[in-house]
């Protein structure tokens, strides 16, 4: 819980300074990067995280790393780096993208459904659910065979080129942290 709050704080401070600087998208890539290096690479992380590291040797191989970034990215991955935050790099890169999906009316929705939907289904989908939210539906689809799911597919051939208005599948949306289970709906049609 601290750690979402600590996310959310520096991840509104940096996204103003983005606003200001009309650098949303480099300054996220830059979080991002970080995040991911942070997560991923154990040896990147216990250089930036070992107490014995003088704090101008980190900075000088994060200035090396992020070269080609302007100086507003630099000052951004410094501050984080001075505050001792680099171990919510991630709550804060989260943070900050939520931030930009609630300035541009954006909901992310991830679908998980027993078979994958075809094109004209999913674009029916983020259709029907941009009519309903009033915001624009960043979509992810996952596919998860459930046993049952797939038995019924190869009896009733679920999703044909044409498909009916009800599809009689279990497939889950969960938009913005909320999970919904339809065992039968029609998310095709209205």
């Amino acid at each position: 819980m601290i750690a979402n709050q600590v996310g959310r704080r520096y991840a509104e401070a940096i996204y103003e300074i983005a606003v200001s600087s009309d650098k949303v998208k480099e300054i996220y890539e830059a979080l991002n990067q970080m995040m991911e290096l942070y997560k991923n690479d154990n040896e990147f992380k216990t250089f930036i995280t070992h107490p014995l590291i003088e704090l101008h040797e980190k900075k000088r191989v994060l200035k090396e790393m992020f070269k080609n970034s302007d100086e507003t990215i630099e000052n951004i991955i410094f501050y984080i780096l001075d505050k001792k935050r680099m171990e919510n790099i991630r709550n804060i890169t989260a943070e900050y993208l939520k931030i930009y999906y609630e300035k541009n009316q954006i909901v992310d929705v991830e679908a998980t459904f027993a078979v994958e939907p075809s094109e004209a289904q999913k674009t029916k989908l983020i259709a029907n659910l941009e009519k309903k939210t009033g915001k624009k539906v960043k979509l992810a689809i996952n596919k998860h065979p459930d046993s049952a799911a797939e038995h019924k597919q190869q009896q009733q051939l679920i999703l044909p080129q044409n498909p009916p208005d009800t599809v009689p599948i279990p497939h889950f949306l969960i938009m913005t942290g909320y999970r919904l289970r339809f065992d039968r709906c029609n998310i095709f049609n209205e």
